[in-house]
């Protein structure tokens, strides 16, 4: 793509839960530094009401950049709004979760580096993960999961009280001895076949989870999505496995299988989270749509 005309309308997202309040903070200070140099800042605090909609709406279609800070929950909104749109949209890392904007090896929160990259340097297109279930149509950019994990996910958002990471090693351990393996078909371009799991990932980007490699070798720039099947094992094998996600060393369990795809489908009695937001009960179906978003990447 050619330059892009001068950027003068910047709007930001913030959300004041992320962080421990920090995020609205961040806000402050990207707003000064572009004030500094010439450009207009809209805020929008993401509250997650139904108003939300049409502030959001209105900010979009006043804006030549969104920057969206919080963790993978913001983003995972804002995508719905951004996917196969010309606008581009900066991701800083504000929440638990930062997957996708740490997956853009994001150097930090510096409001003057983050000034100057959406002045002076090009986006680039990255893939995105289309699923649909039921009636429903949502976009996400790093990982769709369904089985133990997504349980652990609802469990851990559940958890007001706790903050921070460790409240996903809590729920593990809760829901660990409730869990049974899920009997799951799958289908992908070229096979369906059906196995018995513990989880399923389909993913887009090569993390989860604040920084878990669920998928090592995902890249965002292939027009493939990758599917993860961690085959049925034992709950102390589980145990075993699961802290490998951390590093990327599961991968080379005899479990543990791989599948490149541009599209997908499951059918199983479990509920899907994507980006860390639920989606739904399954059966859900997929694909990958090449370029659909424009951020901004240190690669």
């Amino acid at each position: 793509m050619g330059r892009l005309p001068s950027i003068t309308r910047i709007g930001l997202l913030a959300n004041p839960a992320a962080g421990e309040g920090h995020a609205l903070r961040i806000a402050d200070e990207i707003a000064n530094e572009a004030a500094l140099n010439g450009v207009e800042v809209s805020l929008v605090t993401l509250d997650f009401q139904s108003s939300i909609e049409s502030f959001l709406d209105d900010l979009i279609a006043r804006i030549q950049t969104l920057v969206v800070i919080g963790g993978d929950g913001s983003f995972h909104y804002a995508l719905q709004k951004l996917a196969r749109t010309e606008l581009p949209v900066y991701v800083i890392p504000a929440g638990t979760g930062n997957d996708f904007a740490l997956t853009n090896n994001a150097s930090g929160i510096d409001p003057v580096h983050i000034v100057h990259r959406i002045l002076h340097e090009e986006p680039t297109r990255v893939d995105l993960g289309r699923v649909v279930v039921g009636n429903s149509e949502l976009w996400f950019g790093q990982v769709l999961s369904t089985g133990f994990d997504s349980l652990v996910n609802r469990r851990a958002n559940s958890m007001r009280a706790i903050k921070g990471k460790i409240k996903y090693t809590i729920a593990t351990l809760l829901e660990l001895p409730r869990f049974n393996p899920i009997n799951y078909r799958i289908a992908t371009d070229t096979e369906v076949f059906e196995t018995r799991a513990m989880l399923v990932s389909i993913a887009n980007g090569p993390t989860y989870g604040g920084g878990m490699k669920i998928v090592p070798d995902a890249d965002r720039h292939d027009g493939y999505l990758d599917i993860m099947v961690l085959a049925e094992v034992s709950k102390i094998e589980l145990l075993r496995v699961f802290p490998k996600v951390f590093s990327g060393a599961h991968k080379d369990h005899p479990a543990v299988s791989f599948y490149r795809t541009k599209t997908f489908s499951l059918q199983a009695a479990a509920l899907a989270y994507a980006d860390g937001e639920f989606v739904g009960d399954l059966p859900i179906h997929g694909e990958i749509h090449a370029g659909a978003l424009l951020t901004w990447e240190e690669r």
